[in-house]
């Protein structure tokens, strides 16, 4: 009995044994071949403005441990005509070109034998090749210097501006050419794609104000009065532009509590572009906005005779609303009668920086 469990037992792993080999071999079928020598190119992002100044590039070839290539040099291409031809030490003579050599790879000799994609010529259409770059002495007393292994890692600085790289879309490529009784140019599978988006100036400023409050008056909240204990704080940095409108960010934070043991939050915030101007000068700053908002109540109830009553289940909202600002004879006046959250505070300028 306890020979037939046991081979039953045998039986079943060996089955599951096989289907993970089955399932590994199956993996490797369908990835197919690993290349030898890959060649890969990576930008930092996918978008840039005027604003960035350079493109950066992360670069890299990645030679088997058991392979060895004589590369001589790399090529840097991109779409608008830019090339840049460097030395595997990182060296090259191109304008407005920074070259970071991160990883140098090792140096060996030997058999030079190695796989990946590229071409011989370079009207050759691109394929998968091995090739034989013959035995790597050493250049002269130097051993050591004909070929070689690990990763090659570099990072390049394309400054795109002083180039006068124009806006819109571009490929970028990387070549790794390789010398011996063969030539061989590697290259990256893909290209990089990334976009240069065109220069839109904003509005010329006009004017700027830093404003803080404090210490003021929660009137009324969703509803809401005659508070116990509250607690606010208003900032805002604006700018007026030429075209008469605002931009910046403007906030508020505010707490409350009732003798019942309600507890009100609120969050208020305006940014770009939502903003429109009323007024826009020292003694009198006022404009509406659309606000994203976030909002919560919470009441536990009074706890009276061995018991708590008047206990209300929590509530929370956000979205947006329409506000009310207006800065005016060192007050604020912050307010909404969008029916998702009516408020209306008043709070003391605690700080005001007018230019």
């Amino acid at each position: 009995m306890n020979s037939l469990i046991w081979n039953k037992k045998a039986k079943k792993n060996g089955l599951i044994s096989l289907l993970v080999t089955l399932a590994v071999i199956l993996a490797l079928v369908i990835a197919g071949p690993v290349n030898a020598v890959n060649i890969k190119i990576q930008t930092d992002k996918p978008v840039y403005s005027k604003e960035d100044g350079v493109i950066k590039f992360t670069l890299s070839v990645d030679i088997d441990r058991n392979e060895i290539v004589p590369i001589k040099y790399l090529t840097l291409k991109i779409s608008n005509g830019k090339e840049c031809r460097f030395n595997p030490d990182g060296s090259h003579s191109c304008p407005n070109i920074i070259i970071t050599k991160i990883n140098s790879g090792t140096e060996a000799t030997g058999n030079m034998t190695a796989e990946g994609w590229g071409f011989e010529n370079p009207d050759d259409k691109i394929e998968k090749k091995e090739t034989e770059f013959g035995y790597g002495y050493g250049i002269g007393s130097e051993p050591g210097k004909d070929g070689f292994k690990g990763e090659l890692l570099y990072e390049i600085e394309w400054n795109f501006v002083a180039d006068g790289a124009q806006p819109g879309r571009y490929e970028a490529n990387l070549e790794a050419y390789a010398e011996g009784a063969k030539e061989f140019t590697y290259v990256s599978r893909s290209t990089q794609k990334f976009n240069i988006k065109p220069l839109i100036p904003l509005p010329a400023v006009m004017d700027s104000a830093e404003v803080l409050g404090r210490l003021g008056e929660i009137r009324s909240l969703n509803g809401f009065y005659g508070f116990k204990n509250q607690d606010l704080t208003f900032g805002a940095s604006l700018k007026s532009t030429k075209d008469g409108k605002i931009r910046g960010r403007t906030s508020l934070d505010l707490y409350a509590e009732k003798a019942d043991s309600t507890k009100l939050y609120l969050n208020i915030e305006i940014r770009n572009p939502d903003y429109s101007m009323i007024s826009f000068t020292k003694d009198l700053i006022e404009y509406d906005g659309k606000a994203t908002f976030e909002y919560s109540k919470t009441k536990q109830g009074i706890w009276s005779n061995g018991k708590r009553t008047g206990y209300e289940a929590p509530a929370k909202a956000d979205g947006e609303i329409t506000v009310h600002v207006k800065i005016e004879n060192g007050k604020v006046t912050i307010s909404s009668a969008d029916p998702k959250l009516p408020f209306d505070v008043e709070t003391l300028v605690t700080h005001f920086i007018y230019d």
